[in-house]
């Protein structure tokens, strides 16, 4: 079949819709795939694609529209938005519809952002000639499908493949000048240098954790959180920090650090960034690095709550009890009028009063602040306190309560072993499924909660 014989239309051409590639452009990846991967493919159209994304189903707190179409999607970079579906594939006849961008008059202006935009559009094509690719069942003998054809990873999995050694280098070829420049802001504003083909992320988590990264690339989030930090006018310092603190949370923790040690060299006595540096440290197991670096912090700065956090974290792994306890209570002093950072400082208390067995200083804690043990956050580590002292019954209360909540569906696994352990101490039925109390072993061992793990290991026998 003859690529060129394939036609590509643009269905809607309207102000402020963009679609950020040309004709040429798609038609330069589709001849650099392999020969017989487009085979059946009728047609490719761009449009609005307004019906769509009006399909999709989004989660209430996503759900959002457009100012100027009022089409479904989300403002994925400043001032510009992309559909709740960014594209699609239909199987008969087979066709692929890519859906354009829409330009509001805030977007941000800078020529790296249109063309991130253009690898983001080719990257959705390319996963859409992998569904076509999966629609073919002749395709998976061929060398480039990938080892899980039979999943429904097969998709992303393909894609990841054609961005890498097609989509990035048909970029490098029709538009070097700009693939540089692009390259050349991320390093300046966000401080690092990222290879080309590895800047679009992948679609979705992988594996049944949402702990598990996607390697893939960057990610969007990275990228528009430092696009919009630009925006708005934030200094190169502010920035970087932006920036290496988002890849931390997409557990980029190398690339983060590079970012910070760009930021260092510059201003080695910046506090976001040494105190957001020894939080990487401490998620690396690099215990004594980061408790160098967030003393160095507190010592000028004892105020410093993120210090504190990451003070107190690193002492939990160390089992150093009455120093979690020093420092949480001194958080806690602090954190009054702070929405988030009370909990955090609660939790480490409650940790440590558990490993020194003081329970009763540990609901004493609750009294004073005049907090319900039950009705907020950290319900379920009072379960697990309750565990540990031995009040079973209160336990099994409280636990079945909790797991009737709608907050019980985040911490399911743990609430239904904590029953389970609570009935079999009261002797009313055996432990089941000793692998689900296993892994609870670990995940109060991995928190400091050794004489509870002990107590449920001796349950197990």
């Amino acid at each position: 079949m003859s690529i060129e014989t394939i036609p590509i239309r643009i269905l809607e051409l309207r102000e402020d819709l963009h679609y950020p590639v040309v004709v040429d452009d798609i038609r330069a990846v589709m001849e650099r795939l392999p020969t017989g991967m487009l085979d059946g493919l009728t047609e490719v159209r761009l449009s609005l694609g307004m019906e769509q994304c009006e399909s999709v189903t989004m989660d209430d707190l996503d759900r959002d529209w457009d100012p100027i179409f009022r089409r479904q999607g989300t403002e994925f970079l400043p001032g510009i938005w992309i559909g709740a579906s960014l594209g699609s594939y239909t199987k008969r006849p087979a066709s692929i519809d890519l859906h354009g961008y829409i330009f509001t008059p805030k977007r941000i202006q800078a020529e790296a952002i249109d063309t991130y935009c253009r690898f983001h559009m080719l990257r959705t094509f390319a996963h859409e000639v992998a569904h076509h690719c999966n629609a073919m069942p002749r395709f998976a003998r061929s060398r480039w499908a990938p080892n899980n054809a039979e999943t429904e990873d097969f998709s992303d999995d393909l894609m990841r493949k054609l961005v890498r050694e097609v989509v990035a280098p048909v970029l490098r070829e029709r538009y070097p000048e700009e693939v540089t420049n692009l390259l050349a802001w991320i390093k300046h504003h966000g401080g690092i240098d990222w290879p080309f083909e590895m800047l679009v992320s992948s679609w979705r988590f992988y594996g049944d954790s949402d702990d598990i990264p996607d390697e893939f690339g960057i990610g969007e989030f990275a990228f528009s959180l430092l696009a919009e930090e630009v925006s708005e006018g934030g200094d190169r310092n502010s920035t970087r920090i932006e920036f290496a603190n988002r890849l931390h949370y997409d557990y980029h923790y190398h690339e983060a650090l590079l970012a910070l040690d760009d930021l260092l060299a510059e201003a080695p006595n910046e506090r976001r960034a040494l105190t957001l540096k020894a939080d990487i440290l401490e998620h690396q197991g690099n215990y004594a690095q980061a408790m160098e670096v967030v003393s160095s912090v507190l010592a000028a700065h004892p105020d410093d709550l993120d210090g504190l956090k990451v003070h107190a974290d690193i002492n939990l792994h160390w089992r150093h009890w009455v120093e979690v306890l020093s420092t949480a209570k001194r958080g806690l002093a602090l954190a009054d009028e702070d929405v988030y950072y009370p909990y955090v400082f609660l939790e480490h208390s409650i940790l440590a009063m558990m490993a020194l067995r003081d329970f009763e200083a540990l609901w004493a804690l609750f009294d004073a602040r005049e907090l319900d043990p039950w009705s907020g956050r950290l319900a379920d580590l009072c379960c697990v306190a309750l565990l540990a002292s031995g009040r079973y019954e209160e336990t099994l209360k409280h636990a079945r309560e909790i797991l009737s909540t709608e907050r019980g569906n985040y911490h399911r696994k743990l609430l239904q072993a904590i029953i389970h352990a609570a009935t079999a101490a009261l002797g009313l039925m055996p432990l089941e499924s000793p692998e689900t109390y296993r892994d609870m072993v670990s995940n109060f061992r991995r928190r400091g909660m050794d004489d509870l793990a002990d107590r449920i290991q001796a349950l197990l026998g």
